[in-house]
């Protein structure tokens, strides 16, 4: 394959990524009664803003984020991220990655502290 084909394949990519809404509520595929795992996700001009909320234990703990306090941002899905997690304070690195119109979340070092967001997770968009 020449240069310019690659290039061409690499720009469509990009267009059809970005034209993909990725704003709003994503919910875990796996949540019970459990355990539930969500992310929201909003667009702004640097990239994403972005909050978790894992329950665990069926309900006796909650780390989730406050009502407009951001847990992490990111320019690009697909980089290590930092977050802080709401239950003890402590940061951790993930990966958020969209595939399949589905968004993968995969702990790449876990906090210290206690948390509850699982080490991996498949999100799909709520209303979808």
């Amino acid at each position: 394959m020449n240069f310019f084909s690659t290039l061409l394949i690499a720009v469509f990519s990009v267009n059809s990524f970005a034209s993909e809404d990725l704003n709003g509520l994503w919910i875990w595929d796996n949540n019970s009664d459990k355990h539930t795992f969500s992310i929201t996700l909003e667009q702004t001009e640097d990239g994403y803003r972005a909050s978790y909320c894992a329950i665990g234990l069926s309900g006796r703990r909650i780390d989730c984020a406050t009502k407009y306090k951001t847990y992490f941002t990111t320019q690009l899905l697909g980089e290590d991220i930092t977050f802080k997690t709401h239950y003890s304070n402590a940061s951790g690195k993930a990966k958020l990655k969209i595939m399949n119109g589905k968004l993968k979340w995969d702990i790449t070092e876990p906090p210290r502290g206690e948390h509850y967001a699982p080490g991996q997770a498949v999100l799909v968009k709520a209303g979808k």
